[in-house]
């Protein structure tokens, strides 16, 4: 079985730690001047990964994530994220979800605004920035919305 992690600048420390993976997704860079990572992982390789001691893991190295988040206590939402439906946690505090905006966007004809990107979405839907927490949130929804991380990546984040 084949592992998905997201990370950021982990093909030095690949090499390094002699672990063998494959990058099956690079995004562009960001307005911060990181690009999000997708690597796949045999199993043998992902335990390699776990064990390796904080001493070992050097500053150069970048991130890694394999855990979801449960945001899902105010349920899910259909938003347009890079021209295509993403279902994503509901954010019960966006003024999306104020019955007079949904009525105001009706009235008018209008449909909730698009995001051009899942990581511009998660800055300013979710108010959240951290790019560790974004790697939680593409774990889950990737698999609310029945993708791998990478295809969730090529869909989303583009």
């Amino acid at each position: 079985m084949l592992i998905q992690i997201i990370g950021q600048n982990l093909d030095v420390a690949f090499k390094e730690l002699s672990i063998k993976a494959s990058k099956v997704y690079e995004s562009k860079e960001n307005e911060f001047g990181s690009k999000y990572q997708v690597w796949e992982l045999a199993e043998i390789e992902y335990e390699k990964l776990q064990l390796t001691e904080d001493y070992d893991w050097k500053d150069g190295y970048g991130w890694w994530r394999n855990g979801g988040c449960n945001h899902s206590k105010d349920g899910t939402f259909e938003f347009n994220v890079n021209e295509n439906k993403m279902i994503g946690f509901k954010n019960e505090f966006h003024y999306y979800h104020s019955e007079e905006y949904l009525s105001e966007l009706e009235e008018e004809g209008e449909e909730i605004p698009s995001y051009s990107t899942f990581s511009e979405w998660f800055n300013e839907y979710m108010s959240l920035s951290k790019e560790v927490n974004l790697a939680y949130f593409a774990h889950s929804l990737a698999d609310i919305n029945g993708l791998t991380k990478a295809e969730f990546f090529q869909k989303f984040e583009g």
